[in-house]
């Protein structure tokens, strides 16, 4: 749980893989003050994207990995941890991870997709919804109703 990752058609066969840790980072961040969860992305919403600690999550190696690839939460607590103790406020953050996760996802699908299924808890994250439209805007990001993305 907690990682974002997508599954597609290529040449016949369907591949599945994960892209990046997602909410696993998300809730880590605002246990720290006592939070289950950034609701809706509101916290993330408050921040600012911060260029510095976005380029040095870019550039885990993680995102080097070519082909189909998975995330655990070892690897997470190893590559990630650094966003923990960087030097800005919560909100800025949030506000930064979830641009980064939406830039990952956009980098691996944009030339293969013209609409997105979001499942799963990133789909009720308004903020992170509203930085993958950012991104990308010609991709139709679809949310379905609740009870088929909590199902997931």
């Amino acid at each position: 749980g907690g990682i974002a990752n997508v599954s597609y058609r290529h040449e016949g066969k369907r591949l599945a893989l994960d892209v990046s840790p997602f909410n696993l980072v998300i809730n880590h961040l605002v246990s720290k003050v006592g939070w289950v969860k950034d609701k809706d992305g509101e916290e993330a919403s408050k921040g600012k994207v911060n260029e510095d600690l976005l380029q040095q999550l870019h550039a885990v190696p993680f995102y080097t990995i070519k082909g189909v690839k998975s995330l655990g939460k070892e690897y997470v607590d190893e590559h990630f941890s650094f966003i923990h103790s960087f030097p800005i406020s919560l909100a800025d953050k949030l506000c930064t991870f979830n641009h980064h996760i939406a830039y990952q996802i956009n980098q691996l699908i944009a030339p293969k997709a013209q609409k997105v299924l979001i499942t799963g808890g990133g789909a009720y994250n308004k903020h992170f919804m509203d930085c993958l439209k950012t991104i990308n805007s010609n991709i139709d990001w679809f949310v379905p109703y609740n009870e088929f993305v909590d199902f997931k």
